[in-house]
């Protein structure tokens, strides 16, 4: 028993730290210092390619699926 209190103890560790690091929360005024206008920029440059293409809504849905939610 006395063998598996650091492994332990360690992943306890290791497991609160993941934790307080996810908990962390998206601000929305994260660019106000270097990029002003980075909300605009992002939404008419999405904006146009959904014009121009029918594969973007499906491809988008998929990039935040696979890459933002699994994570």
């Amino acid at each position: 028993m006395e063998a598996f209190r650091a492994p332990s103890f360690i992943l306890a560790v290791s497991m609160l730290l993941m934790a307080v690091a996810s908990a962390r929360q998206l601000r929305t005024d994260f660019y106000n210092n270097t990029c002003l206008n980075v909300e605009h920029l992002v939404r008419s440059a999405v904006t146009r390619k959904f014009q121009l293409t029918d594969i973007t809504a499906p491809a988008t849905l998929r990039l935040f699926f696979h890459d933002c939610f699994v994570r």
